[in-house]
């Protein structure tokens, strides 16, 4: 389960995909549980640090998406759209 999500995850990020953070979440738990399994406390918490820090870029993904969104204005299309028709008629 850890391998299919982390390399689902890794499609996603590739991507440019956000929720390839989630799949890395899955993934790390899957890995954390068969560490926890077969006894192996450094993977435990390796893996552990892996969710951590997938969990940490999909909140900054998310805070930087909501910063760009409240950063433009809401009828920024309409006034461009406006603009070029001005100028094709002025030079035609």
């Amino acid at each position: 389960m850890g391998m299919v999500f982390g390399l689902i995850a890794t499609y996603y990020l590739a991507k440019g995909r956000r929720r390839g953070f989630l799949f890395g979440i899955i993934g790390g738990f899957g890995w954390a549980t068969f560490g926890f399994l077969t006894g192996s406390a450094a993977g435990v918490l390796a893996n552990l640090a892996f969710i951590a820090f997938n969990c940490h870029g999909f909140f900054r993904w998310t805070r930087k998406r909501e910063e760009q969104q409240a950063a433009q204005p809401t009828n920024a299309p309409e006034k461009n759209n406006v603009r070029v028709l001005n100028r094709g008629n002025a030079s035609g």
